[in-house]
């Protein structure tokens, strides 16, 4: 996924304290907030910042009906991949859905976030 001009991509521990909001119709997110001690304001998050995009696990497809690995009772450990979802003009759920996503149980410690200044334009 390019990073877009003007905008920066930054890679935040979680859980990154961030607090979204929808920007208009239900669709896209804006920065509107931190917890405390926050790792996303830590990692110099701004409030008004635009999330352009953010890392999504994808759960993928077994090979020919099976898992190559897996693990307790047979389930599959490693059928996952981090995929960055466009956030722009998505649905607000569909990007907390996205976020909610990146789950620790897959080894997942940090997530990207590609982030758009208030002042400029796509």
């Amino acid at each position: 996924y390019d990073v877009p001009t003007g905008c920066r991509k930054l890679r935040i521990p979680m859980p990154m304290g961030i607090a979204f909001e929808e920007i208009q119709d239900g669709t896209g997110a804006v920065v509107v907030g931190f917890t405390e001690n926050s790792a996303g304001a830590k990692m110099g998050v701004k409030v008004g910042e635009t999330l352009v995009a953010c890392s999504a696990t994808s759960l993928k497809a077994g090979k020919e009906g099976a898992f190559s690995n897996t693990g307790y009772g047979g389930r599959p450990f490693d059928n996952w991949s981090v995929v960055m979802f466009p956030c722009t003009d998505s649905p607000f759920e569909q990007i907390l859905a996205a976020l909610r996503s990146n789950n620790p149980r897959w080894g997942i410690k940090e997530i990207s976030l590609i982030l758009q200044p208030p002042a400029s334009k796509l």
